[in-house]
């Protein structure tokens, strides 16, 4: 196994969240249930800041701490996989912001129901 320290496996945990926010995205773009429009929009700004942290973070790590020891080509082929990866992660959650802000911000599902008192007459 080339990674077998956990802060590698960090680096790949916002894969796990991505793929539940974009499973959700599907569904809430195929049925019209804003809860999970709005479950969905909520794990995609989840997602998108925890791949910029992870991208961040792998950037620090992998190319400042080497530990004394020469990484194989293979390894750095796999960082430059993960790094690559979470990139296009960081735009499809951008897309997906975008694309359910229009849903889950309009006007009507925003604002609190309005009841209307009749005098009797």
């Amino acid at each position: 196994m080339i990674f077998t320290d956990g802060v590698t496996k960090i680096f790949t945990l916002p894969s796990i969240v991505f793929l539940v926010s974009g499973m959700l995205s599907y569904a809430a773009g195929k049925y019209p249930n804003i809860h999970v429009a709005k479950l969905s929009f909520s794990l995609n700004i989840i997602s998108f800041f925890w791949s910029l942290v992870a991208f961040s973070l792998g950037m620090a790590w992998f190319y400042s701490l080497n530990y004394g020891k020469e990484p194989t080509k293979l390894s750095e082929g796999i960082r430059g996989l993960i790094m690559s990866l979470l990139v296009v992660e960081n735009f499809i959650a951008l897309f997906l912001i975008y694309w359910l802000s229009k849903a889950v911000c309009r006007p009507h599902f925003n604002t609190l129901p309005t009841i209307l008192l009749k005098r009797g007459d």
